[in-house]
């Protein structure tokens, strides 16, 4: 292989479209043309972002393919030393990860009448995620004990990692956790899911999500985290502080959370965005 220098602009092909297509996107990100030395981590999370908002299953599997063969030959002088786990497609929940609820959205499920207890137990749940950032194992165990009304935080041990976690403390948040604890009965994970559905149906989560389909058939559990991850970094929020309340292990985890993360944005106070949530 000719030596290159790290300094050198990359030279794609002309085919295959998608590959040189690919570095395009990738030459918007970096404001140039693409030279060794920005084949990064962070760059390639980006353009990874980018291309799974542009392109769904089979399309973007072949992609993330042909670029990991392309970039294999130039292990050596790219700094990314993580680009095969960064290219990585998973087909089972690449369309729920595009999905997550405004502000005004999630107020409307607040203010909704459960018909059920599997929908007050639905409701309270999806909630507290959404207003914590937490997964909704660790939400489940939460009670009164884990807030400090004082200090104005809720406290908790991520159950995955063991990281210990400190959140702004939502308004909403400490009634919650009350009305958790009258809930007794844990509904199956079916019924959950389908009860939430009917919920965002109810309080006419509307339009049309990438595939046609209407929004609130593609919210999940996991769509709570992205709205509090997605509506902390609307409010200027930087992602390593969105990282620390989360309790996630890693920037590139975190941005995975915020819907439409484009780039590094100016810090803003952390308990005053969590409580405009």
């Amino acid at each position: 292989m000719e030596e290159v220098k790290t300094t050198d602009v990359v030279q794609v092909p002309k085919y295959p479209l998608n590959l040189r297509m690919t570095f395009n996107n990738l030459s918007e990100i970096v404001g140039r043309e693409v030279r060794w030395e920005d084949i990064t981590d962070h760059n390639l999370e980006l353009l990874f972002l980018r291309l799974e908002e542009k392109y769904r299953g089979s399309t973007l599997v072949t992609i993330s393919y042909m670029l990991k063969n392309f970039l294999k030959p130039y292990e050596d002088i790219i700094p990314s030393k993580n680009y095969r786990k960064i290219f990585v497609v998973n087909l089972g929940t690449g369309a729920n990860n595009l999905e997550y609820l405004s502000r005004d959205e999630l107020h409307r499920i607040y203010r909704y009448t459960p018909k059920n207890d599997t929908e007050r137990y639905v409701r309270v749940i999806f909630l507290l995620m959404a207003f914590t950032g937490a997964k909704k194992e660790d939400v489940s165990g939460f009670t009164i004990y884990n807030i400090n009304d004082k200090a104005g935080y809720l406290f908790y041990t991520n159950e995955k990692n063991g990281i210990d976690v400190s959140v702004p403390l939502h308004p909403l948040v400490k009634g919650l956790i009350a009305e958790k604890a009258q809930i007794t009965n844990k509904p199956s994970s079916t019924a959950q899911n389908k009860a939430l559905k009917n919920i965002c149906k109810e309080v006419k989560i509307a339009g049309n999500a990438f595939d046609g389909k209407e929004r609130f058939e593609k919210v999940t559990f996991i769509t709570a985290q992205k709205s509090f991850a997605t509506g902390l970094y609307d409010q200027n929020i930087k992602v390593s502080d969105i990282q620390d309340v989360m309790g996630l292990t890693s920037r590139r985890i975190t941005i995975r959370y915020i819907i439409g993360y484009r780039m590094e944005k100016n810090k803003s106070f952390l308990p005053t965005a969590v409580r405009h949530l």
